[in-house]
């Protein structure tokens, strides 16, 4: 194999000659003033998986060297929970939702736009054109040629183009990366050394250590400055590691030993690499970042004390283990206000000069002020995270973190600083957050593009048009119990394979391979699950299980054996105390010379079935006339995914209209009625009446506006402005501008009751400010002087 090992006879001599006079002074190389940049990413680490994190099964003395020498970060998120959106937001700054990029791009060398826009700029594009770039590992943004990291501006490249690989030499047997098509081949290609295939013979991780090494130690002599992007795919399955790695561990066993395994190997390297930059004398002009790209998995990684894992909204699903070491720059401490894996690319193109394109904003900020408190402010006020496929969003301020399921209308609120696990809800306590954070979500939501190319997991997914549809195959993810390395599943629409519809979901024959789906149900609740199953050569035998992706507890574990004709299964099961996410497996364990087909899945809550096939509308009891009201959908049962939708106004004695999003806008007086259908399935639906009113005339108006509200006391405010309402109000939008026209303060509330409000105002400088009260069709503004 391939090593480049250049180390100069100059830098020999002067380390002979200089190197111990005054204690280890090593020489100083690289004098460039602008700094090296190493980003240090793992995939799929678990927050508690690193020791500087509190880890006491997997010890990483040299990540933890980064930490201990510089800044730790408690409070650090990712732009997303799974990979590859997570990286397109980290290369360039933005949050991946503002371009499309969304979803895990499928291994498809011929589809352009199965990556990173070219519209979108990596750091190797936008920094300095002095800066030496290199990637070495993992890069999953995108596998056509166009995408490759030397066509999107790094010098160098060594690594693979798709999502994982596999660790082993002698699995690696397919030459050419742009010759396969799919997740299961791309695993196992050759290491691309720029554009040419290498034939490595060494674990995959020690590789890209070694590389890394080459890297520092042949451009610390150069008079420019590198950029180097270590994207490591371990510890991201399929879980491989060597007996070296693995005897670190006796105490481990199953998947726990091997993970804990492949993270020490990652550790080793980084030592090396640590090293290294001492040896070549450039450690205090070379700024590192270490991270994961989100959460780990929680089969075998270990999150805590955060709620959830990969993929997940919630904190285990995105905040992540985060340091940096700049010697000479930052003292090193703790640091506990929120970042983001953003940050690192405002923060690099800060410190080599570099500009940005004004019509493509960075989302992150340059952390060196906060961190060495020129700035105190928090780095972010808000951190934002959309899952589009599964209508999921999260958005935290000020340590609040509102939750939302939107395909559901369940919405959780969670005080982030008392409670990092997110086990208590108070959502209901505390409507004025709720609201405020709502808006400020909703407002984030209005920039963003929907996904541009399809992903390997990309919901609904439905395996069926059957009635039951919108319970199947909802953030459908395919995998096997050794990671996501064998993609043996998938969706067949041959009729004598689907049970009702047009479509079923398979695995397939001499495989072995899993149907999974992750689901939100209720505590301490029963449930009846039913599907049907065939194969076509009778005898295939699988495990059905359904459990607690954080606790591992199951709630069922059967098994089955198929006969040539589709055959229903039919159990019940009850849920724990926990409210975690459920995952449901149909896993075949044996590779069988048949495929196996399943179809129609259901699952409904004991007692209420009556209910499940039910959309419901949030209630609305009356509108005036030319108002508007925008509806919301809430499905039944949590599982439910029912699609597209359509709203229809009936008109009674009153008239009104609705858009295909449900926006409702009142016309004329009298009483209508407002009904929802899911398309897929029109007898699935809800209906509600509501009043339209007349349009109060201008003397109500006037009166009304007068008596709105006033403030209490004196127009003199201290930190605090009381005000009272004299009516109860609906959609209330309180503004506080200065007198040069500057907002400084906005609230909104769905509904705001009479009586007595009070509002903190103590980021408020001193002078004169107006207030103004919007509600519906009223609004009154009053003057105030902030002493």
């Amino acid at each position: 194999m391939k090593r480049v090992l250049i180390i100069t006879g100059v830098l020999l001599l002067t380390y002979f000659l200089f190197g111990f006079k005054t204690g280890f002074n090593y020489p100083k190389n690289n004098p460039s003033t602008k700094p090296n940049v190493i980003v240090i990413m793992l995939d799929d680490l678990g927050y508690n998986d690193v020791s500087f994190n509190g880890s006491t099964e997997i010890n990483t003395p040299n990540i933890d060297r980064i930490a201990n020498n510089g800044i730790k970060f408690t409070n650090a998120h990712v732009s997303y929970s799974v990979c590859g959106p997570s990286r397109a937001g980290f290369i360039t700054g933005r949050y991946p939702q503002r371009f499309g990029f969304e979803r895990n791009p499928k291994y498809k060398p011929s589809r352009i736009n199965a990556g990173l826009p070219l519209d979108e700029k990596t750091f190797a594009e936008t920094l300095p054109s002095s800066y030496n770039t290199g990637i070495i590992g993992k890069w999953h943004l995108g596998a056509h040629p166009n995408n490759h990291p030397l066509n999107r501006g790094f010098d160098e490249f060594y690594g693979h183009l798709g999502g994982g690989h596999r660790y082993l030499p002698e699995e690696l047997t397919i030459e050419d990366s742009y010759s396969v098509n799919n997740e299961n081949d791309s695993y196992k290609i050759w290491i691309m050394q720029n554009h040419t295939p290498i034939k490595t013979d060494q674990y995959l991780t020690e590789e890209f250590s070694q590389e890394a090494v080459s890297f520092v130690q042949k451009h610390a002599t150069d008079s420019d400055p590198f950029f180097l992007f270590l994207s490591y795919n371990a510890p991201h399955g399929p879980l491989q590691a060597t007996q070296k790695y693995l005897d670190r561990f006796p105490s481990l066993t199953g998947n726990r030993k091997i993970y804990a395994a492949m993270v020490s190997a990652v550790d080793d390297g980084v030592g090396a690499i640590l090293d290294q930059l001492v040896t070549s004398g450039v450690e205090e002009n070379t700024i590192i970042f270490f991270l994961s790209d989100n959460g780990g998995k929680t089969q075998y990684s270990n999150n805590n004390p955060l709620r959830g894992g990969k993929s997940s909204i919630y904190e285990g699903g995105f905040r992540v283990p985060f340091a940096i070491q700049y010697k000479g720059t930052l003292t090193p401490g703790v640091y506990n206000k929120p970042v983001s894996a953003l940050d690192i690319y405002a923060t690099t193109i800060a410190l080599a000069e570099a500009t940005q394109n004004a019509e493509k904003p960075v989302d992150g900020v340059n952390l060196i002020p906060y961190l060495t408190n020129v700035n105190t402010q928090e780095p972010h006020s808000e951190i934002y995270l959309r899952k589009f496929d599964q209508e999921r969003f999260s958005i935290q301020k000020d340590g609040f973190k509102l939750v939302s399921y939107m395909h559901t209308g369940i919405n959780e609120l969670y005080d982030l600083k008392n409670d990092i696990g997110e086990k208590t809800d108070i959502y209901d306590a505390n409507p004025e957050i709720v609201d405020e954070l709502a808006f400020i979500r909703k407002n984030w939501v209005s920039q963003l593009k929907d996904p541009v190319f399809e992903g390997i997991t990309n919901p609904p997914n439905y395996a069926s048009n059957s009635p039951s549809e919108y319970l199947i195959n909802h953030n459908f993810e395919l995998g096997n119990i050794t990671g996501w390395n064998s993609w043996n599943n998938g969706i067949v629409n041959t009729s004598s394979d689907v049970k009702s519809g047009n479509k079923a979901g398979y695995i397939n024959a001499n495989t072995t391979g899993s149907l999974k789906q992750i689901m939100e149900l209720k505590a301490n609740t029963t449930y009846q699950f039913k599907f049907w199953y065939k194969s076509k050569i009778p005898g295939e035998t699988a495990v059905v299980n359904i459990k607690d992706e954080v606790t591992g507890t199951k709630f069922l574990d059967d098994k089955i054996t198929t006969t040539s004709s589709f055959i229903q299964y039919d159990k019940t099961f009850t849920t724990s105390n926990d409210k975690n996410p459920i995952s449901l497996n149909l896993f075949k364990n044996i590779a069988a010379n048949r495929a196996l087909f399943a179809d129609d899945f259901e699952i409904i809550e004991v007692g209420n079935s009556a209910d499940q096939y039910r959309i419901k509308v949030e209630d609305l009891t009356s509108l005036n006339v030319g108002e508007n009201f925008q509806a919301r959908a809430i499905e039944i049962p949590l599982t439910a995914w029912l699609g597209k939708k359509s709203w229809e106004i009936i008109n009674g004695t009153g008239v009104a209209s609705v858009d295909d999003k449900g926006l409702v806008t009142a016309e004329n007086k009298g009483m209508v009625t407002l009904k929802i259908s899911a398309l897929s399935n029109p007898t699935i639906f809800d209906e509600i009446q509501f009043e339209i009113k007349e349009t109060l005339g201008i003397d109500d108006k006037i009166e009304i506006n007068k008596a709105l509200f006033s403030v209490d006391g004196s127009n003199l405010i201290d930190d605090q402005i009381s005000i009272t309402t004299y009516t109860d109000l609906r959609k209330v939008k309180i503004q506080i501008y200065s007198l040069t026209g500057s907002l400084v303060y906005k609230k909104n509330y769905n509904s705001l009751s009479q009586g007595n409000h009070s509002f903190n105002l103590n980021g408020i400088s001193k002078g004169l400010y107006f207030l103004t009260l919007n509600s519906l069709n009223t609004s009154k503004t009053i003057k105030f002087i902030k002493k």
